[in-house]
């Protein structure tokens, strides 16, 4: 692995992903935007970006009463409307979801991956990562981004 030319890319595409991560930063006071992200994580675990996005379309404009047989269409497992429809619709995912005063990016990763239903520690690290993306010290490594990176697909038990 290379690790001066995988510096040099990244120092060269500064700008553009400092650009993306303010782009998709939401404002943590807007309870749809944290909601969204929240549902996004659940839907993404093992699913096609384009179908996740689809089936997060679908839970928005449903919230709290999505039915597994909508879900169908998503090829999302069933457990994941109960899931989607257990999370607060309103204000209240803001307290649920979102860094508490004090808490570090990790400790909060771990009260999502106890408080979510659906979400495993690397989708925990995945939202963390999801509602402060210029900031969290966390992230949510895939197998490839890990043999790319790391130079091995090993993996490594965090928390």
């Amino acid at each position: 692995m290379n690790h001066a030319a995988i510096n040099a890319y990244i120092r060269q595409h500064r700008d553009t992903y400092l650009g993306m991560g303010q782009m998709i930063t939401p404002d943590l006071g807007n309870w749809t935007q944290v909601y969204s992200r929240t549902a996004f994580a659940i839907l993404s675990a093992n699913a096609r970006f384009e179908v996740a996005v689809a089936a997060l379309a679908y839970a928005n404009r449903h919230r709290g009463q999505v039915t597994a047989k909508a879900f169908r269409q998503y090829a999302m497992t069933p457990a994941k409307a109960a899931w989607v429809n257990a999370l607060p619709v309103g204000p209240a995912i803001l307290d649920k979801v979102t860094r508490q005063v004090g808490e570090t990016y990790h400790d909060q990763r771990l009260r999502l991956w106890d408080t979510v239903y659906g979400l495993g520690l690397c989708k925990a690290s995945f939202l963390t990562a999801l509602l402060d993306p210029l900031n969290a010290d966390v992230a949510c490594i895939d197998t490839h981004m890990q043999q790319m990176y790391l130079g091995n697909t090993s993996f490594v038990a965090l928390g």
